[in-house]
This record gives C-alpha cells, sequence and structure tokens, in this order.
C-alpha cells in the first residue's frame, strides 16, 4: 500500500463535515468517525483520503454499524502502515 499521505487539521475537518466541535468528539468516541494523528503536544491532523473513505460512506448512506467497520477498518491499515515504516 504506498498511498500518498496528506494531512487535514481540525478546523477543516469540522468545515468539510459540519461538525461541531462535541459532535466530532463524540462521534469518534462512539466509534463513528475516525480518530486523530497526534503532530505534536497541541497539533491534531487526519488523514486525507481516511476522511475522502468516511465522506463517501456517509454520503451513500451507510448506517452507524458499517462506518464502526469502516472506521475500524482504516485504523487497523494505520498500524499497517506504521509497521512498514522502520
Amino acid at each position: 500500500m504506498s498511498k500518498e499521505i496528506h494531512f487535514q487539521r481540525k478546523s477543516e475537518v469540522l468545515k468539510r463535515f459540519r461538525f461541531s466541535k462535541s459532535t466530532l468528539a463524540n462521534r469518534i468516541n462512539e466509534g463513528t468517525f475516525l480518530p486523530n494523528c497526534a503532530m505534536g503536544l497541541r497539533s491534531v491532523v487526519w488523514i486525507s483520503y481516511e476522511l475522502d473513505a468516511m465522506a463517501a460512506a456517509i454520503a451513500s448512506g451507510k448506517n452507524n454499524d458499517e462506518i464502526k467497520q469502516l472506521v475500524s477498518s482504516l485504523v487497523e491499515q494505520r498500524q499497517e502502515l506504521s509497521n512498514g515504516v522502520r
């Protein structure tokens, strides 16, 4: 898997998905939205191609269980990416 990785900041994610900060936090906690990636002590980002997959799932009418499965799969892929980097 060799994808070019681009990041989006929290403000961009909130604008793109039209979420409030509390809605974003709630969805992350319930597993229906991707967790962020830490870029430092006070900076978090999301991976663009993961957000594209989330947007497609939402647009196609996936239910919460299907979105949770997608989130789980994408987080698992992150682990595979990190295992390949040494």
